[in-house]
């Protein structure tokens, strides 16, 4: 039980720093000067006010100096960080992540969140997070190969002429880079040719080659369509609620994202009794 609230608590803290982030990430600030503060008065926030969830329900929200409320998102983002940590470490324990690919996917769950909210917020990725994602998953590729699955489809040919693990790894890692950008940036292309509007815009192309960097080419390719079907989900559910509200793409791919890193076995196994429906709905 020990290791489960460990890994909640540690989420907590990620998460406070992801709020960091999207907040001064899109203005172009800096991540590390000045600390936290409140941005009605400027007052520093002191450590005691600034422990995850904790702190925002014992001063309800408010600046202690000023009572400015802050931002819900604060309390939100820092609990379904723990969650998500949480979510992951159970993967770890029962054997359908490994160590490695818990402590290297715990980089790509983050940027998910981050990229969330910015493109929610601002409707931006910031390159911070998709190029150096990108970069983060490639070395991450190399130094422990065994995160990227070997029975990549896209691979089948490359793999076996390929000597060394860490090499293969790095192909793994670039060639998903290649086919997760570019199935995104031909949708786009599709897109803007036939219906005369931008379908994709450049950031979810290098969010997709970030996913790809760490997922390899299949996972990554597989992502784009499972994200549709979520995107048509949440409009047929906004069209019946007749609310207009414009969603960007980056929360379709990335809740595409958390699926398949946290979720792939129960994905295939409903898959496959997906298709045996299918098939036998077809033989009646």
């Amino acid at each position: 039980m020990i290791g489960y609230f460990l890994a909640f608590v540690s989420g907590t803290f990620v998460g406070s720093f992801i709020n960091v982030c999207v907040y001064r990430l899109p203005i172009g600030g800096s991540i590390v000067w000045p600390p936290s503060h409140c941005t009605v008065c400027g007052e520093p926030i002191k450590w005691y006010d600034n422990i995850p969830l904790v702190s925002y329900l014992v001063l309800r929200g408010q600046c202690r100096v000023c009572l400015s409320p802050f931002s819900v998102r604060y309390f939100i983002v820092e609990l379904a960080t723990g969650c998500v940590f949480l979510v992951a470490w159970l993967k770890t324990c029962r054997g359908e992540l490994s160590t490695a690919q818990f402590w290297a996917f715990l980089p790509l769950l983050c940027a998910f969140l981050a990229s969330t909210i910015t493109d929610l917020e601002r409707f931006i990725i910031p390159d911070e997070i998709s190029v150096t994602g990108m970069v983060v998953g490639m070395l991450l590729s190399v130094i422990l190969p065994e995160i990227q699955p070997r029975g990549d489809i896209f691979m089948s040919y490359l793999a076996p002429r390929i000597e060394g693990e860490h090499v293969a790894g790095l192909v793994r890692s670039g060639v998903g880079v290649v086919i997760g950008a570019g199935v995104v940036e031909i949708v786009g292309v599709a897109g803007r040719t036939i219906l005369r509007k931008e379908a994709m815009g450049f950031g979810d192309v290098k969010f997709m080659g970030m996913v790809g960097a760490f997922l390899g080419p299949t996972r990554a390719a597989a992502i784009l369509p499972l994200a549709s079907v979520i995107g048509a989900v949440v409009g047929l559910a906004i069209l019946v609620t007749r609310r207009s509200h414009r969603i960007p793409f980056a929360p379709y791919l990335s809740a595409a994202g958390f699926a398949v890193v946290l979720f792939e076995k129960d994905l295939v196994f409903a898959f496959d009794r997906f298709q045996s429906f299918m098939a036998g709905a077809v033989g009646r």
